[in-house]
């Protein structure tokens, strides 16, 4: 199957990771364009677009002001599906390009926690199980039918760091069974709209230093 990957931060990366490693073609990575940092502005991409060029994988730079630009180079792609974990919202245009469409993979067990800083909410509401889910993508936020979730224990000690830990180290095996799924044309289950609850962005949140993702041995911070 022919995919387009779409992210920006850490936890994102072992989900490509997976995909790279899987028997299906990652046509191109799309990801936030680089932006010019410091005195020599030198471009600095995202985790994603980094891993996406270690990996050799064509990359294309997001920015709102040019979304027809990447409609037609997404178009001439012609991908089978878009695989996508926290990137941002997509237009119906964008979202109508894949034959198969698009799965999200989203750090709560939905419809719980739509929107923004899902795990740091679990924790702070003292929750003892969260976990992650794959959905069919509409234009509503993290509104679409469910494909698979697999709950996460909350222990004690955990912390933002540790949870993001397990849910990226676990999301490449749902991810490829959700893509399964659709090849095999089974349908999702609707989301429960009684059971939703929406989520404020947290702007600040003062937690203990975090652990490492593994990406092929190699260990990369939050």
């Amino acid at each position: 199957m022919k995919i387009v990957f779409m992210g920006n931060p850490l936890i994102a990366c072992p989900l490509l990771n997976s995909l790279y490693n899987s028997n299906h073609e990652i046509i191109s990575v799309v990801s936030n364009a680089p932006k010019a940092m410091g005195r020599g502005k030198k471009l600095k991409f995202t985790a994603v677009g980094d891993f996406a060029n270690s990996l050799n994988i064509p990359f294309l730079g997001f920015k709102s002001v040019d979304e027809k630009e990447i409609i037609n180079k997404l178009e001439e792609l012609k991908p089978d599906l878009f695989v996508v974990m926290a990137f941002r919202i997509l237009s119906n245009s964008i979202l109508s390009i894949p034959k198969l469409g698009a799965i999200n993979l989203h750090t709560s067990l939905l419809p719980k926690y739509r929107g923004a800083a899902p795990i740091q909410h679990a924790i702070l509401n003292g929750d003892k199980i969260t976990g992650i889910s794959t959905f069919i993508i509409e234009p509503k936020v993290d509104t679409g039918g469910i494909l698979l979730q697999k709950e996460i224990p909350i222990n004690k000690e955990d912390d933002f760091g540790t949870l993001s830990k397990k849910m990226a180290n676990m999301s490449g095996k749902l991810v490829l069974e959700s893509i399964k799924k659709i090849e095999q044309n089974e349908k999702p289950v609707p989301q429960n709209n009684l059971e939703v609850s929406l989520l404020s962005l947290i702007h600040i949140l003062t937690l203990p230093p975090t652990p490492h993702v593994y990406i092929q041995g190699v260990p990369l911070s939050f």
